[in-house]
Order: structure tokens, then C-alpha cells, then sequence
């Protein structure tokens, strides 16, 4: 299995249906990613998570999410949702996504067949990778 990583994305869900999701069913049909699970989260007014999920929807929410949820095995608890969403305002509504990248395992059996392993695996926060954009294009621009 590839490495884990989550998404929570505060956006109303008939919004990611509409602008999200695609982009989503591209990954997912190119095989570079798999979802592993995706819940709807609901922010009450007094700071409560209700989780949604997507069989919970209505009919017709529920049918916009039917291709991408095809693979889902269903890893996150109520408490990873919860925790996911601990820093959304009261009132928000957040799609939480769990992805495999599946692109990876394949890079990790490669290492190891060459007897090495994978030491270390991170992510560039979003700062960093403002920065780098802003140092890239003062470069492109001299």
C-alpha cells in the first residue's frame, strides 16, 4: 500500500460535486490515487461534527459521488473526522478525504528490490510552497 494522506475541504458539497469532484475522478482514473474514504462534515452552530455518510445523503447528493466512491474501504473513525475538523468555523460543511497514492507503492517496492528502504516521507507546507513560487518567478523574470 501506498502512503495515506487526507483532505479536509470546506466547501459545501454540492460545490465540490461541481467544481471538485472532477478533478478528483481524473486522479482517481488515472490510478495515481485511490480513495480510501470520504465523509460529508457538518459544523453545527454550538462547534458539534455531524458525519455524514455518503449512502446517508440524499438521492440525488449521493449520485454525484457514485464514481469516485467506487474503491472506498471506509478507514476513518469518527474521532479522525472530528480531529480533521476541529479548526473549521462553526456553520462549515467540509468533504474529508482520505487518498492512498498509489503512485508511490510502486516507487517503495522499487527501493526495496534495490535494498533500500524509504527514510523519510513529508510534505511542504503551504508557506514553503508560496515561497518557492514567489522565488521561482522573481527567477523567470530576470
Amino acid at each position: 500500500m501506498g502512503p495515506l494522506e487526507f483532505f479536509v475541504i470546506a466547501l459545501d458539497h454540492e460545490r465540490f460535486a461541481g467544481a471538485v469532484l472532477p478533478e478528483l475522478l481524473d486522479h482517481l482514473t488515472s490510478g495515481s490515487v485511490r480513495l480510501v474514504d470520504l465523509v460529508i462534515a457538518d459544523k453545527n452552530d454550538e462547534g458539534l461534527v455531524e458525519i455524514s455518510e455518503i449512502e446517508d445523503l440524499d438521492s440525488d447528493a449521493a449520485a454525484l459521488f457514485e464514481a469516485a466512491m467506487a474503491d472506498v474501504i471506509g478507514l476513518l473513525t469518527p474521532e479522525d473526522v472530528i480531529a480533521a475538523c476541529e479548526d473549521l468555523p462553526a456553520g462549515a460543511t467540509a468533504v474529508v478525504a482520505l487518498f492512498e497514492h498509489t503512485w508511490a507503492e510502486r516507487l517503495q517496492l522499487a527501493v526495496a528490490d534495490a535494498g533500500g528502504v524509504v527514510a523519510l516521507h513529508g510534505r511542504a507546507s503551504e508557506d514553503t510552497l508560496l515561497a518557492l513560487a514567489d522565488e521561482l518567478s522573481a527567477h523567470a523574470d530576470a
